[in-house]
């Protein structure tokens, strides 16, 4: 690319002085040019950069440029290396040039394929046969044509395979496109699941998944879930886990609807307060008892102590017979264990409590964190 820059300064090209003798200040500028040229040019192409070389080899002659000539003449350097940028590309590049890669690197993109081809008029690379490429927060492959767009730094992709790295997500999508301006992946007609791509036991297929850089979640529009190749599920929206990271946010909503009784829900909201401790709230409405609110507290302070606080509260259930007018109950269960000398020593404690006059919680309320009855504490030692 260097040299291809020196080459455009023929008088019959864009008729430079290319006269200077080693060291001199028309030398030191022409060396900026063609150098600039060749940072420009593999940046296009998506040719692995050494930026420390790059950075180096600009210094040394852009000293000799501004001592002997000012920075004026180092912009103007910079000015007409765009427009060899320029020059090459509407002189010398055919409509279509084949390249053949092996691997191709830009900054943390690697591109592995047998052949890439060029064209010159609508700035595109497309891969022609398999390729794969990867990122640092995905792999995808494809067996079919790859078209990058050098301009808009889109890219389309038909029957591509993805593997999510840094969570278990991986999957298949008809057509897919990566937008490396916004950052952002579309998939269509995607299958979506956690299991190995030989033993898959369930997966979703969505009619669209979407994912941004640095989230969380993906987007999933009109999934349904196979279990096996059987369709049980459907639900209009769905959010992905893109990493194995927790994250502060909305769980699944849980609706249900009993014939004779109406419809139950749950809409559950988790909290990543800590490392080491999380905590998830959860208010609902039972078609039977009203509007029930459920918290979960867990904590790890040690790493030998551990536990966990649950706590329910009905402010209003019509179906209890209390012997005043207070409708409203509640349930509480603290479970901790603590362990010493390696886990050969090791202690827990499981308390439960409900209100006093409430004798029949545990048969009026679904708690699956309810053991005992109304009011104990129990101690192990192991």
């Amino acid at each position: 690319m260097h040299e291809l820059g020196h080459a455009t300064g023929h008088h019959t090209r864009l008729n430079r002085d290319l006269s200077g003798a080693f060291g001199s200040q028309s030398y030191a500028l022409e060396e900026l040019r063609a150098e600039t040229y060749s940072f420009i040019q593999s940046f296009d192409l998506g040719i692995e950069l050494n930026l420390e070389n790059h950075a180096s080899y600009l210094d040394s002659w852009a000293k000799t440029a501004s001592t002997q000539n000012g920075k004026d003449e180092i912009r103007k350097a910079i000015k007409d290396a765009l427009e060899i940028n320029k020059y090459v590309k509407a002189q010398w590049y055919p409509k279509d040039m084949s390249l053949d890669f092996t691997k191709t690197i830009q900054g943390d993109k690697i591109l592995n394929s047998d052949i890439v081809v060029y064209d010159g008029k609508e700035r595109t690379l497309t891969t022609k046969s398999s390729a794969v490429i990867h990122e640092p927060e995905y792999t995808i492959s494809s067996d079919e044509d790859m078209v990058h767009n050098l301009d808009t730094k889109q890219m389309n992709l038909t029957n591509a395979a993805f593997i999510l790295n840094g969570s278990v997500i991986s999957g298949t999508a008809d057509k897919m496109n990566i937008d490396n301006k916004k950052g952002s992946k579309t998939y269509k007609g995607a299958t979506i699941s956690g299991c190995p791509v030989d033993k898959r036991s369930w997966h979703f297929y969505s009619t669209t998944f979407k994912t941004e850089k640095d989230a969380y979640f993906g987007d999933a529009w009109n999934d349904v879930l196979f279990l096996g190749k059987v369709p049980v599920f459907y639900t209009p929206y769905a959010q992905i886990p893109l990493t194995n990271k927790r994250h502060s946010g909305l769980l699944p909503v849980s609706l249900e609807y009993k014939s004779g009784e109406g419809i139950s829900y749950t809409a559950p909201f988790y909290l990543n307060l800590a490392t080491n401790y999380d905590a998830t709230v959860t208010p609902g409405h039972d078609a039977k008892r009203g509007n029930i609110y459920d918290v979960q507290f867990r904590y790890l302070p040690f790493n030998n102590l551990s536990g966990e606080i649950n706590a329910t509260y009905l402010p209003n259930d019509p179906h209890w017979s209390p012997k005043n007018d207070d409708y409203s109950r509640w349930f509480i269960n603290i479970y901790q264990t603590l362990s010493f000398l390696e886990n050969d020593l090791n202690f827990s404690l499981d308390y439960s409590k409900v209100r006093n006059d409430d004798y029949t919680y545990l048969s009026d309320v679904s708690q699956k964190n309810a053991a005992i009855t109304n009011s104990s504490s129990l101690h192990r030692i192991k």
